[in-house]
């Protein structure tokens, strides 16, 4: 799990955090991407189909802890949601990252660059690193 600004960092050579519009692109929804196993399967959820081998498992994410609004620090969603960066920041602050659940498709969050989400880079020939 990585802060944002460690996220970028820890692509290697030649491979990049991908964007929000590319998170928002994959086939299939999130049923598709996610590990047939491992997931605990709360409010009547289903794993995944896994049909094209990403296989996303359920790492919860680490929150940083913000009093204003009564977050505590530690860890979240472990066994029950996935926490994935994207490239595509909002603010100083804050980014997108990508959520699963097994009782919701993938959709976009709004996060503090503090917390420590998962990391998926991608292939991009044109990144100089």
């Amino acid at each position: 799990l990585y802060t944002w600004k460690e996220a970028s960092t820890v692509c290697p050579k030649k491979f990049r955090l991908p964007t929000k519009q590319e998170w928002n692109g994959l086939p299939g929804g999130a049923e598709a991407l996610m590990s047939r196993r491992n997931w605990s399967l709360v409010d009547g959820g289903t794993g995944g189909s896994d049909a094209y081998g990403f296989s996303v498992l359920p790492g919860g994410y680490y929150a940083a802890g913000d009093t204003a609004k009564k977050v505590e620090k530690g860890y979240y969603g472990l066994a029950e949601s996935a926490y994935f960066w994207t490239a595509t920041a909002i603010s100083a602050d804050s980014a997108y990252s990508q959520i699963f659940s097994p009782t919701a498709s993938i959709w976009p969050g709004y996060s503090s660059k503090k917390d420590a989400y998962s990391v998926r880079c991608v292939y991009d020939e044109t990144v100089a690193q």
